[in-house]
């Protein structure tokens, strides 16, 4: 599915910010989602955070952008 695809390649140092913007729930800005801060010039794609968190922000990043386009989709 492409937008699984899409979520799977995000960056993983601007998904916890792209789950907050709509929500507004602070979980997001925790410790738990708060990507390292890395300098180097390429920066680890892991951004610091666990396979659990990352795999977390992935489902719910992909749940709620296929429930916003079954609602458009279908209006009631």
């Amino acid at each position: 599915m492409l937008l699984w695809r899409t979520v799977e390649n995000a960056d993983n140092r601007v998904l916890p910010m792209v789950r907050f913007n709509p929500s507004g729930d602070l979980k997001w800005l925790g410790p738990n989602y708060r990507p390292q801060r890395d300098v180097r010039l390429i920066a680890d794609e892991d951004a610091g955070l666990s396979p659990r968190v990352r795999a977390q922000i992935r489902s719910i990043s992909a749940a709620q952008k296929l429930s916003r386009h079954h609602r458009c989709r279908h209006p009631h």
